[in-house]
């Protein structure tokens, strides 16, 4: 989607197939895959989160997500073929939680010794771990602390052969960095003295934008640990996905030569492949200038289901420079988009190019005057998916129909005729009836529409 995600269940699939096999641990269960679920409706065919994170259990498939349909904590959904998605309901509330803001990168396993499953997942930038007895949820912390003090991101567990469990996370030491820790039997705490630094960002392609490598997930086949991660920033064209090897779960690791594996490609329509989203976390800037670069395609304008453009492709670079407390937001935007044309309702390209400006202050509550926005303070995290879509349509003509010669011809031809039958016969007449049932079906299944759209003009 443009939401330009990273799809991890899909990158450790193609790493299992790789490597020629599945990985299972001892201790992790995916579940009794011998009980059929009924199938369920079906609310939507794509995922509307970011950092998805899918389980197996009990032949069902459960996806978790950053953002979606709720703000504060996590929802669930449930597919049995990975195409249709049903939302489930709120996994996480942020009422069970430790934290208010920036619920992000959930991952969840079921512990078959414990009978219980557990949640992993950052929440202002903290790291920290709920369970429930039901995939679906309600997840909640027994005790609403994190799993250590110090601010992290991007949890993911990986439970050894011998029942060792590792918990790899991204620490901001030099940038973003992976590290890694062994964690408490109970699974709630990490033993700070088993810290081990993994990877870094330092390959050409890893600093395209910023020093970030993130997103992180391990895999065990004959021996070999596998850590595939993100580098770049998320914002960025370039970010992608690689992976390094060790012989030992906490390193040292040595990254594969030929990285990256996936990485923006846009002559083939390749973008977002790492753990990306349009959200920028304002309390969190690191610097006084921060430029993004988003590719949208029809996946982004699918995600932003806006009634008028929803098909295109654009490039929108981004400029963030805070002064005196404010944030002033410079977004260019060009490219070409898809829109009905007036006359004939066949799609049309547009040329858009503009360059708009948006202030942003953080206060005590939400408000928005035209050129100024104003975020609660707590909750300082702007997502601009809709921000650029908006500016997008504001560049879209009043009035937009084809040039001359260029519309529908059956649609034009049904247009003249209906025309010429509305000006020859009064309206609803019996005659007028009659021919419209006569007809066995429209020329274009869009002529209801328009005709529709003119017997009330």
């Amino acid at each position: 989607m443009i939401y330009m995600l990273k799809k991890r269940f899909y990158i450790l699939l193609f790493f299992c197939l790789l490597l020629g096999g599945n990985v299972n641990s001892s201790t992790v269960d995916k579940g009794d895959n011998n009980a059929p679920f009924e199938n369920k409706s079906t609310e939507t065919d794509y995922l509307p989160i970011a950092d998805p994170f899918v389980m197996l259990y009990n032949n069902k498939y459960y996806a978790y997500g950053t953002g979606g349909t709720v703000s504060e904590g996590f929802a669930c959904f449930s597919s049995d073929d990975l195409k249709n998605w049903k939302r489930e309901g709120q996994a996480l509330s942020a009422d069970d939680s430790y934290g208010k803001w920036g619920f992000w990168a959930p991952e969840v396993y079921y512990i078959q010794s414990k009978k219980k499953f557990y949640m992993f997942y950052s929440v202002e930038e903290h790291i920290c771990v709920a369970t429930s007895d039901s995939p679906v949820g309600p997840f909640r912390q027994e005790s609403k602390q994190p799993i250590w003090e110090e601010k992290s991101i991007d949890t993911s567990l990986f439970i050894d052969d011998d029942g060792t469990p590792y918990l790899y996370f991204v620490r901001f030491t030099d940038g973003n960095v992976i590290w890694v820790a062994q964690m408490t039997d109970d699974l709630m705490k990490i033993k700070k003295e088993t810290l081990s630094e993994c990877i870094k960002a330092e390959e050409p392609w890893e600093l395209l934008q910023a020093k970030v490598a993130e997103g992180p997930s391990v895999l065990k086949k004959k021996g070999m640990y596998y850590l595939i991660y993100s580098a770049n920033h998320y914002q960025n064209k370039g970010y992608g996905v690689g992976y390094a090897t060790s012989k030992s779960p906490i390193g040292p690791w040595t990254k594969y030569d030929k990285n990256p594996l996936l990485q923006g490609d846009e002559p083939t329509g390749l973008v977002g492949t790492g753990h990306d989203s349009y959200k920028i976390d304002l309390k969190n800037m690191r610097t006084d200038v921060a430029e993004y670069q988003f590719a949208l395609d029809d996946a982004f304008f699918e995600a932003v289901e806006g009634t008028l453009v929803k098909s295109g492709k654009a490039d929108a670079d981004l400029k963030i420079r805070e002064s005196g407390g404010a944030y002033v937001f410079t977004f260019h935007i060009k490219g070409t988009v898809h829109v009905p044309c007036d006359r004939c309702l066949d799609d049309m390209d547009v040329e858009i190019e503009t360059e708009r400006m948006l202030t942003v202050k953080l206060g005590e509550e939400y408000a928005d005057e035209g050129d100024m926005m104003i975020l609660p303070y707590e909750d300082a995290i702007l997502n601009v998916a809709w921000i650029i879509y908006e500016f997008i349509v504001l560049e879209v003509p009043l009035t937009h129909v084809h040039e001359p010669g260029h519309c529908n011809v059956e649609m034009m031809e049904a247009l003249a005729a209906h025309l010429v039958t509305s000006s020859e016969k009064p309206d609803g007449s019996e005659e007028e009836k009659s021919a419209d049932e006569e007809s066995d079906k429209p020329v274009d299944p869009r002529w209801n529409k328009l005709k529709k759209i003119l017997d009330n003009n």
